[in-house]
């Protein structure tokens, strides 16, 4: 069953502000790709079918950033399953 979890409504980032987020491909890393994302936190789990969920957790600049990995992922041909942001880093700190 798909679930849907609502966003938090004070939750905002600009466009040239970073932030901290999770990403969620379908399958696991071998060590080469996982080292395309050392900017990265990464762990692996099975979902509730034993499919492997690699989620990758970590500070990204800004916008321009998060299109750029979400693009790195694409070209790897990996299947994209969420891009959440955990939340904002305050500018200036």
């Amino acid at each position: 069953m798909n679930e849907i979890i609502p966003i938090e409504k004070d939750l905002h980032i600009a466009v040239d502000q970073s932030g901290i987020y999770r990403i969620k491909i379908q399958g696991r890393l071998s060590s080469g790709i996982q080292g395309r994302f050392d900017e990265m936190m990464v762990s692996v789990e099975q979902n509730p079918a034993g499919v492997p969920i690699t989620t990758l957790t970590g500070q990204i600049a800004d916008q321009a950033a998060l299109h750029g990995l979400v693009a790195r992922i694409r070209d790897l041909g990996l299947p994209l399953l969420l891009v959440e942001l955990v939340r904002p880093i305050e500018q200036g700190g």
